[in-house]
């Protein structure tokens, strides 16, 4: 199983391992062309791991649907941010909401309270009951990580290290990866040191262009796992020819930070669009629920987009 998550490593990452010096940038297609030729073939051998991902009923990010749910499903149903969009438009990845446990492998989430100071620890365990702009709560759709055949996928990656170790080393043939969802909490930097019990491998939401030093369980990937076409792939919808995408569309925490230069700068590729409120004022989500990309309005504005720009 570590060949696989090898193989994983090695095609996702291969076509950006380099400086792009101007010799480089000359052959810039040619090894383009060669990296996505190699991950056709990958993805259409019949090794390709079976994945899942994985969040708990207290996470107000990310998807929220029925396990069963078709990519496109899973997508649309964001609470805020669209994620990473490639396990489900490029690897039909399954998507599971577990109830969120009391072991301690599995409070990250609370930092978001006790040290970010975002919100309370009672907001994020009111989605259980409640999902704003919904009739539901998300432990309507939640499973018992205890309940789960884990071993029908050879890759789950979690938000926040979802599942316990109680569970995950019941299926030694797994292998387990997670975020730490937000960089600035403690458990980010714990898990760059040694992943959390129970767990394989961390996912660190970078996509360098040169290799880096990393522990050996640390691996490249971003939060925003995303691909030219993934979204146009998932919606049925025609890719519009690169010569006909206009502007920039930036994350929304991205959008926020920018200073008015900076976002001058950014406006000489095109005209911005984003769900970040255009007078730079952000407001609790326990006030008022931000927008969402996947919402229509935005969503086309994405999809028309020449650039998409995120802070590393």
């Amino acid at each position: 199983m570590s060949a696989v998550i090898n193989s994983f490593r090695h095609v996702l990452s291969a076509p950006y391992h380099w400086w792009l010096d101007k010799s480089e940038r000359a052959g810039l297609a040619t090894r383009l062309a060669r990296s996505r030729a190699a991950l056709q073939r990958y993805r259409e051998a019949p090794n390709v791991p079976r994945i899942a991902v994985v969040k708990q009923d207290v996470n107000e990010d990310l998807y929220c649907c029925p396990r069963g749910s078709s990519p496109r499903e899973i997508v649309e149903s964001t609470l805020l941010r669209s994620g990473p969009v490639c396990l489900f438009s490029e690897w039909n990845s399954d998507f599971l909401i577990v109830t969120t446990t009391d072991d301690p492998e599995c409070s990250i989430w609370q930092e978001r309270a006790t040290h970010l100071k975002w919100d309370t620890l009672e907001f994020y365990r009111s989605y259980r009951d409640r999902v704003p702009g919904r009739d539901y709560g998300q432990s309507r759709l939640a499973i018992d990580p205890a309940s789960v055949d884990w071993s029908a996928y050879d890759i789950v990656i979690s938000i926040d290290a979802a599942v316990p170790e109680r569970v995950t080393r019941k299926f030694p043939q797994t292998r387990w990866c997670y975020y730490v969802r937000e960089v600035k909490a403690p458990a980010y930097a714990a898990a760059l040191e040694r992943p959390h019990a129970g767990q394989d491998f961390v996912l660190n939401h970078h996509f360098r262009m040169r290799p880096v030093r990393a522990r050996d369980h640390v691996i490249e990937f971003p939060y925003h796992l995303q691909s030219p076409g993934c979204f146009h792939r998932l919606f049925g919808l025609p890719e519009p020819d690169t010569s006909e995408r206009r502007g920039v569309f930036v994350d929304h925490h991205t959008m926020l930070g920018l200073s008015k230069n900076e976002r001058s700068a950014v406006a000489q590729f095109g005209p911005l669009s984003s769900v970040a409120p255009e007078n730079g004022l952000l407001i609790p989500t326990s006030v008022q629920l931000a927008r969402r990309t996947m919402e229509p309005e935005f969503r086309s504005r994405l999809l028309a987009s020449r650039y998409f720009q995120i802070t590393p």
